[in-house]
């Protein structure tokens, strides 16, 4: 599978993979418009002693990432879903790198930045309007799960530095969608509106370029139907089988719909990382005219408008749970009022 060869040793080549864009070019969508190639880029598999600092090995990533991203702009893709979790090998973890590399962090993060550059000017030449997909961003996955470790210490700590270059490297056009993998087990409407804080907000302390982030990156949830069922998938048989019957996936949609339109979202699209299995809907935000610009107005600093964002969401969420009998008419009310906006989004 490319998808998961795409940082090992071997260059493929274009002709060997020319049936599969013969597929995609077949296969007659309706309902599934937006379709996206997978790159799993850290799995044991691929590893062969890799470092980030190996430009004759970086040759072979370069050529096989070209592959993809020339298979997803001929097939008629949308774009790609980048999954950096460790399967096995720890590409983004600090410690296990400077373990075959004896290098200073900075170093590091100044090597993957560039690293994350280099791919996505092959992806610009190629398909400058891209959408990428992350089951989770650097920035996020510090942000919700690892906030008071160093970044030296997380287990990702060398992420945002890669996610970083490439948003730096690429086009106007390109979008970056951060679906929280997180939010598989979500069911509450709270719990979305946190991700999103935590993605949009919290996660530009973990970035070397926040504003540039914060402009850029973009909020999606993931819909994984029968999460928590174990290895035996899904059974079309019985709906009994699966971890969440059909009112459920219904009541999480209406959760994230509400929490996506609280936040200025107007648009979705459904997409699917894992065929029939993990629907995914993404959002792109939107602002409703004579509503102020917020974060792209330029007034003051980011971190400034962080710390009031920071005041805001602990007065709104204070308010909330002070109201758990009557959670979602108050939250509405709220909206309809005008007493909470996002700054960012508003």
């Amino acid at each position: 599978m490319l998808a998961w060869n795409l940082f090992g040793p071997k260059a493929l080549k274009l002709d060997d993979l020319r049936p599969a864009i013969a597929d995609l070019k077949a296969a007659k969508w309706q309902r599934f418009t937006d379709n996206f190639l997978p790159a799993c880029i850290c799995s044991s598999g691929q590893d062969f002693g890799f470092h980030w600092f190996d430009d004759a090995r970086w040759k072979t990533i370069l050529n096989n990432w070209r592959l993809l991203v020339t298979i997803a702009k001929e097939g008629g893709c949308k774009g790609i879903i980048l999954d950096p979790e460790h399967y096995g090998a720890y590409f983004f973890h600090y410690p296990s790198m400077r373990e075959r590399l004896d290098k200073s962090f900075a170093e590091y993060q100044a090597k993957v930045r560039e690293r994350g550059r280099e791919l996505m000017k092959v992806t610009r030449a190629i398909f400058p309007d891209i959408t990428i997909l992350m089951l989770y961003g650097g920035h996020s996955m510090a942000a919700i799960s690892e906030p008071k470790r160093t970044a030296e210490e997380r287990r990702y700590g060398l992420l945002p530095a890669f996610v970083d270059g490439m948003m730096e490297a690429a086009n106007e056009r390109a979008q970056f969608v951060d679906l929280c993998e997180f939010a598989y087990g979500y069911k509450r409407r709270e719990q979305f509106l946190e991700a999103y804080h935590s993605i949009v907000h919290k996660a530009m302390r973990f970035s070397l370029l926040p504003e540039l982030y914060r402009r850029r990156i973009r909020v999606g949830f993931g819909l994984w139907l029968d999460y928590g069922g174990g290895n035996n998938g899904m059974c079309v048989i019985s709906a009994k089988t699966t971890f969440r019957p059909m009112s459920s996936v219904s009541h999480y949609n209406g959760h994230w719909r509400s929490a996506m339109a609280m936040f200025g979202f107007t648009r979705t699209s459904l997409i699917s990382s894992h065929p029939a299995i993990c629907p995914m809907p993404t959002c792109k935000p939107s602002r409703k005219r004579g509503e102020p610009s917020g974060w792209s107005s330029g007034r003051g600093s980011i971190m400034r408008e962080e710390k009031r964002h920071d005041r805001n969401w602990k007065e709104y969420s204070g308010r909330q749970h002070r109201d758990k009998g009557d959670q979602q008419r108050g939250m509405d009310k709220e909206e309809e009022e005008g007493l909470y906006q996002d700054p960012c989004c508003s």
